[in-house]
């Protein structure tokens, strides 16, 4: 999360964007324990391990497609 900080600011983010940022991450992160508690009560061993990682996998295809200007995202060039 460090060089998060570069990329906003890269991108010409202002400190109130960066700061609003990782409050909606913190508030993310709150939401997403509530969330994901149910599935991982209800599923034992690796089940709840593989649905998070193909939701994590499906997210990381769906934003590097849909990234500006077709570049993946953090590319500076």
């Amino acid at each position: 999360m460090t060089f998060v900080v570069a990329l906003l600011r890269n991108a010409g983010m202002s400190s109130a964007v960066v700061s609003g940022f990782y409050t909606l991450l913190g508030a993310a992160t709150i939401v997403s324990a509530r969330l994901w508690s149910g599935l991982l009560d209800r599923m034992h061993g690796g089940q709840a391990l593989a649905v998070l990682l193909a939701f994590l996998a499906f997210a990381t295809v769906m934003l590097s497609r849909h990234s500006p200007r077709g570049k993946p995202l953090g590319c500076g060039v």
